[in-house]
């Protein structure tokens, strides 16, 4: 079965597929393409309500065509008044219809339109806000950062400088060289000691200015 005609209530086998040998039409239409000839012309004889020509006046057979063309094209003609006549009684009723559904097609969409806009500005605005919020804080602590890092340059600085100090006290009082390192939990001499306050106090006015 087709997947369609399954879930119908009433399911039935699925058509046999048409193939091109199953109809003379097709089989000369395949073969016209196979050999490349042109589309052959339409017929519009059939159009013409010709009466039969002179040598056919006495032939019956030929006027009854000519009769049997005239009757198809009086029914054509009928049919069209009458679908002319259709159109002219109900066609502004149907083009009205169609124009209110397509109207209320159109206020739909654009409705939907408004809604999708509304809320992407709504996603646009928190966006910007909180990327706004995200800059504030990255820069608080880039901020946080280079004042640590300007901080530890201080202090880099201020202990290169005790160490060249101390290295010079050293050098200035041959006996401090055979001492051992000051206990850390003691301190260290009186004299390395001004000398420290010395240098920080130094360094301190010097972050001051």
């Amino acid at each position: 079965l087709a997947p369609h005609a399954a879930r119908s209530p009433h399911p039935r086998p699925a058509p046999r597929p048409l193939r091109a040998q199953d109809t003379q039409l097709l089989q000369r239409e395949l073969m016209r393409v196979s050999e490349g000839q042109p589309m052959p012309s339409f017929d519009l004889s059939r159009l013409a309500m010709d009466a039969p020509g002179h040598g056919h006046q006495n032939d019956t057979a030929a006027w009854l065509r000519a009769i049997r063309n005239a009757k198809a094209q009086l029914e054509q003609q009928t049919n069209r008044i009458d679908n002319l006549e259709l159109m002219q009684q109900h066609g502004a009723k149907a083009w009205r219809r169609q124009l209110l559904i397509l109207e209320a097609a159109l206020a739909r969409i654009e409705s939907e339109r408004a809604s999708v806009k509304a809320e992407t500005d709504v996603l646009h605005r928190k966006r910007k806000y909180e990327q706004l919020e995200a800059a504030k804080e990255l820069r608080a602590l880039e901020n946080e950062w280079l004042a640590g890092v300007q901080k530890n340059a201080h202090i880099e600085a201020a202990i290169r400088a005790v160490e060249a100090e101390h290295e010079a006290l050293r050098s200035a009082h041959p006996s401090l060289r055979d001492n051992p390192p000051p206990d850390t939990n003691g301190g260290i001499s009186a004299a390395a000691t001004s000398s420290h306050n010395g240098t920080v106090g130094k360094q301190a006015e010097i972050d001051t200015r």
